[in-house]
């Protein structure tokens, strides 16, 4: 487990689910980043990801993950 954590630069074994429909947005990816485990991004269309991923960054340098299911890729949500 821990050169996974250390892979992943998390200091705690936490990777919040990427859940859909607007809950895992910027503010709690970037709270459970800031807090040593991995912030998932919840699926989203492309324009909603960019700025997502740009607040989230704001609040934090730490890593973060983004839901990407490939199936709906292509499409707009």
């Amino acid at each position: 487990m821990s050169r996974l954590l250390e892979r992943l630069g998390l200091e705690r074994p936490i990777i919040q689910a990427g859940v859909g429909g607007g809950v895992a947005r910027h503010e709690l990816a970037a709270a459970v980043s800031e807090a040593g485990g991995l912030g998932t991004l919840g699926m989203l269309g492309a324009a909603h990801l960019r700025g997502e991923l740009a607040a989230a960054r704001r609040l934090t340098g730490a890593p973060l993950a983004i839901n990407l299911l490939l199936p709906f890729a292509g499409r707009e949500h």
